[in-house]
C-alpha cells in the first residue's frame, strides 16, 4: 500500500515536472530543505506536511490562492530564463523602416480613389448645385458656400493636368513606386531622408491628384454642412469586428458590422459598397449582408451600389472574409511543452463610401455624402474549448458554445497576440483550464503544493526502526 502511495506521489511530481522542470525543482528543493530539518526534529516530516496541509486548507477558504494573473507562456518560474537577446538592428534600419511606412501611407491615401470614383463624387455635388433653389431661402449661408465649393472643383477638373485622372493616378502609382524600390536600397538614414523628400507635395506636383482630392473634400464639407442645417445631422458610422479561429482549416474568419445611422430628417438612398468589399487587411474581396432599418439581413447584390429604397434611417453592413493563419511555435526555458503563438494585425485600414441621402420633405434633391468609416475595433475573439493561455491585451474571458471567447476592455486596440494550449486531449480539459495558471506562474498555492508533496514523500519511504535498533 505504502509503495503504491509513493509511486502515485512520483508519478504526480513527474508530471507536473514534464509540464514545467521549474515545479520539479522546486520539489528537489523542498525535499533538501525537509532533510536537513529532520536532522534536528526527527519528526519534521509530519509537521511540515500538517503545516501545509492547514496553511492550504485555511488559505483556500479565505482567497489566498486565487488564479494567477494571465501571462505569457514565455515567462516562468524563473525570470528571464532561456530567454535570447534579440539581435541588434542594424544602423539606419529604423529610420528606413519608418520612411516606408510613411510612403505606404502617402500611397494609400492618394490611390485610394480611381479616377472614375473621383469623377462620380466630383459629377454628383456639381449636380446637385444645379437643384439648390428650394433650399436657398431656408440655408442661404450653406447654399452659397456649396456653390463656391463646387465652382473651385469644376475649375480645378477643367485644367489641362487634370483631364485624364486615371492616366495621372497611374503615373502618381508609378511614381511611388520608384520611391519605395530607392527606399528599399538606401543604405542609412540620411539616404532615406533624401529619397522620402521626393514624396513632398512640390515635389510630386506633376503626378499627385491632391488638388482635386482637397477641393473634393471641401465640396463634400459643404455638402455636410447644408445636410446638417436641413435634416438635422449627418450620417454616423460605427464600426466592430469580431474573429473566430478554425483550428481545423487553419483560418481566421473576419465579420465587421458597420452601423449607419441616419440623422432626425436624413433617410439613406443608395451606398457605394467598394470600401466595404475591401475591407480586409490581406487585399481580398469580402462577402456583404445587409440589414436595413432593423430588418432580418439579406445579401447584398453584385454592383458598385447597394439601392435602399425605401429609404430607411439607418442600415448595418456586416463583411465577412477568412484570412489563412500560421501559428507560430511559443517555447521558454525549462519547458518542454510547445505552445502556438498567433499574431493578429490591427483592422486599420480607414476609408469612405459615398453614400446618397434625400431629405424629409424635399423629395428629388440628392445629397451626395462621404461616410467615414473607422477601422473597425476587435470586441470579440473565439477560439477552441479550453485552448486560451494568454492574449497580450487585458480583457475577460469567458467559455460558450463557440469555445473560449476573449473580450477586450474599453479603449484598447492595436496588435494582438494569442497564445494557445497544443492541441492534446490531456491538456485541453476543463482540469487542465483550470491548474495551468499554478503550473506557469509563481504563486504561493503551487509552492505551498510542492512542500507538501516533499514532506509527504519523506513520511512515505520513512523506514521503522526495529525494536532492537530502538533498544541500542
Amino acid at each position: 500500500m505504502r509503495t503504491a502511495a509513493v509511486v502515485t506521489l512520483l508519478g504526480v511530481v513527474l508530471v507536473a515536472s514534464a509540464l514545467d522542470m521549474a515545479l520539479g525543482l522546486l520539489w528537489i528543493a523542498a525535499l533538501v530543505a525537509v532533510l536537513v530539518l529532520r536532522r534536528r526534529v526527527r519528526v519534521a516530516p509530519v509537521l511540515v506536511l500538517l503545516a501545509t496541509v492547514a496553511l492550504l486548507g485555511w488559505g483556500g477558504r479565505v482567497g489566498w490562492f486565487g488564479p494567477p494573473a494571465p501571462a505569457s507562456y514565455e515567462a516562468g518560474w524563473i525570470p528571464r530564463w532561456g530567454e535570447s537577446r534579440p539581435p541588434s538592428p542594424p544602423p539606419g534600419a529604423p529610420e528606413i523602416v519608418s520612411a516606408r511606412e510613411r510612403l505606404a501611407a502617402l500611397g494609400r491615401d492618394e490611390l485610394r480613389l480611381t479616377g472614375s470614383e473621383l469623377e462620380q463624387r466630383a459629377g454628383a455635388v456639381i449636380a446637385l448645385t444645379r437643384r439648390l433653389d428650394p433650399l436657398r431661402a431656408d440655408a442661404p449661408r450653406e447654399v452659397a458656400a456649396l456653390e463656391a465649393a463646387a465652382r473651385r472643383l469644376a475649375r480645378t477638373l477643367a485644367a489641362s493636368e487634370f483631364r485624364d485622372l486615371e492616366a495621372r493616378r497611374v503615373a502618381a502609382a508609378q511614381y511611388l513606386g520608384e520611391l519605395d524600390r530607392r527606399l528599399g536600397a538606401a543604405r542609412d538614414a540620411t539616404e532615406a531622408t533624401s529619397v522620402l523628400r521626393g514624396s513632398d507635395p512640390a515635389a510630386m506636383a506633376h503626378v499627385s491628384l491632391r488638388p482635386v482630392r482637397e477641393d473634393l473634400a471641401a465640396a463634400g464639407a459643404a455638402v455636410e454642412a447644408l445636410v446638417r442645417v436641413l435634416g438635422g445631422g449627418v450620417p454616423t458610422v460605427t464600426t466592430t469586428a469580431t474573429a473566430h479561429y478554425d483550428e481545423s482549416r487553419r483560418e481566421m474568419r473576419w465579420e465587421a458590422r458597420y452601423l449607419v445611422a441616419g440623422a432626425t430628417a436624413v433617410r439613406l438612398l443608395r451606398v457605394e459598397t467598394r470600401a466595404f468589399r475591401n475591407v480586409t487587411p490581406a487585399g481580398g474581396a469580402a462577402s456583404l449582408a445587409y440589414a436595413p432599418g432593423g430588418e432580418g439581413p439579406r445579401p447584398v447584390p453584385a454592383g458598385a451600389w447597394l439601392d435602399l429604397e425605401p429609404a430607411p434611417r439607418g442600415v448595418a453592413i456586416v463583411a465577412t472574409w477568412a484570412l489563412p493563419v500560421t501559428p507560430r511555435p511559443v517555447h521558454a526555458g525549462l519547458r518542454t511543452l510547445a505552445f502556438e503563438r498567433l499574431e493578429m494585425s490591427a483592422l486599420a485600414r480607414t476609408d469612405d463610401a459615398l453614400c446618397i441621402a434625400v431629405l424629409d420633405g424635399r423629395p428629388g434633391i440628392e445629397m451626395p455624402l462621404a461616410l467615414r468609416l473607422p477601422p473597425p475595433r476587435l470586441t470579440r475573439l473565439a477560439v477552441p474549448g479550453h485552448a486560451l493561455h494568454f492574449v497580450s491585451r487585458p480583457g475577460a474571458v469567458t467559455s460558450s458554445s463557440e469555445g473560449d471567447v476573449w473580450e477586450p476592455g474599453e479603449g484598447d486596440s492595436g496588435p494582438l497576440e494569442v497564445q494557445l494550449v497544443p492541441k492534446w486531449l490531456l491538456l485541453r480539459n476543463a482540469a487542465f483550464a483550470w491548474a495551468r495558471g499554478y503550473l506557469y506562474r509563481p504563486n504561493l498555492g503551487a509552492l505551498l503544493a510542492a512542500t507538501g508533496l516533499a514532506a509527504l514523500t519523506l513520511v512515505l519511504v520513512r523506514r521503522s526502526r526495529s525494536v532492537d535498533v530502538q533498544k541500542r
